[in-house]
């Protein structure tokens, strides 16, 4: 028996048990994608500077027998989560085209945008964001690590969303998942940014240079290790070092 974490659509499951098995071997991967003349090359999963490349997804949460869509979509870059949205039912290819257009007018616009194979993503989807010199790069079937960076933000919206008591009215639960996106953003540390936050790394900032601190110093070191909640949530802690120093 296979133990599967979080839900699976039926279309999904569907698409699985009708594949056929292939009898032609694999292609082989693509290349990176070319820049122009003059410039480095680049990789999808590897952007080099924000706004460059985007991750568009969709998961479900459950409140005792009523489930609600969330879409998410994350910069490749910084991992900024730039738009976290609930709705009542699984949203079409207009709501996301919609939640698209909204996110590139406050964040501006990328280059590309990466999905996978739900039916939301497919030709409608890819023609309005044409329109909008975005392209649509669409991840083959059960490879989930084209779009692991999201898929590592939706494990931890489970694991917080497990523990959190919420009501049944949409604004309340877009009003939590916002104070979720905002921890993530500005107080969660990334280990694949080198213990910065999405936000420090979408602002192109840089963490201090480290102060040794010794026993055999001539000066006294008071570390303080102080924790409070963002947004008064207790599920979403922040730990604030403070470190003084005197002869």
């Amino acid at each position: 028996m296979v133990r599967c974490e979080g839900w699976v659509s039926r279309s999904t499951v569907q698409r699985v048990v009708r594949e056929v098995k292939p009898t032609h071997p694999p292609r082989r991967p693509r290349p990176a994608m070319a820049e122009a003349a003059g410039k480095e090359p680049y990789h999808l999963l590897r952007p080099k500077c924000i706004n460059r490349v985007w991750h568009i997804d969709l998961t479900q949460i459950r409140i005792l027998c009523f489930r609600f869509a969330v879409a998410a979509i994350l910069d490749g870059c910084s991992r900024q989560l730039l738009a976290l949205r609930v709705y009542r039912r699984t949203p079409r290819s207009r709501h996301l085209t919609a939640l698209v257009r909204r996110t590139v007018r406050q964040h501006g616009k990328p280059r590309f945008i990466i999905s996978d194979q739900g039916t939301q993503f497919r030709k409608r989807f890819s023609t309005a964001m044409k329109r909008s010199s975005i392209t649509v790069v669409r991840a083959r079937v059960r490879a989930p690590f084209l779009n692991g960076k999201l898929e590592l933000v939706f494990r931890t919206v489970r694991l917080w969303w497990r523990l959190v008591l919420a009501g049944l009215a949409q604004k309340g639960l877009q009003r939590r998942l916002d104070d979720f996106q905002s921890w993530y953003n500005e107080h969660r540390p990334h280990s694949a940014l080198q213990g910065r936050t999405p936000a420090e790394a979408w602002q192109g900032d840089c963490l201090p240079a480290p102060i040794p601190i010794r026993a055999r110093d001539a000066v006294c070191t008071h570390i303080q290790v102080r924790r409070y909640h963002c947004r008064g949530d207790p599920l979403l802690p922040v730990i604030q070092i403070s470190v003084r120093r005197a002869a």
